[in-house]
Order: C-alpha cells, then structure tokens, then sequence
C-alpha cells in the first residue's frame, strides 16, 4: 500500500486513536517512515524532532520521530 501510517490519516488503525486530528503526521510505530531516513546529510539534523523529541538513528522520515 501507499499509506506512510500517519496518526491521523490513511486508512489505518490510527485513525481512530484517541486524540488524532485529520492533519496529525506523527507516523504510526508500524509507519514504514520510522527508522527510513538517514543522518548522511550536507548538513548536520537537528538533535530533535519538531516536538523535541530525540531522533533516532536511522532517524525518521519527516518532522516528527
């Protein structure tokens, strides 16, 4: 499938987490963007997400770890 397992869209279980907004792009734990990006960048990421979250290592895919 083509869902990236976001908590608020797709057509996934999240969808009816509690809490979830329609625009909420925290991927699932199962997202296949967890764990997909990588830290080979021209510049040095930040040591957080964008909630200030750690980032792991392969970090995530997009704002949010």
């Amino acid at each position: 499938t083509n869902d990236p397992g976001f908590v608020g869209i797709g057509d996934g279980d999240a969808d009816k987490k509690e809490g979830a907004v329609p625009a909420d792009f925290v991927p699932e734990a199962t997202s296949p963007l967890k764990g997909a990006g990588t830290s080979d960048a021209l510049y040095d990421l930040p040591a957080t997400d964008f909630a200030g979250a750690a980032r792991g290592s392969p970090p995530t895919i997009g704002a949010f770890e």
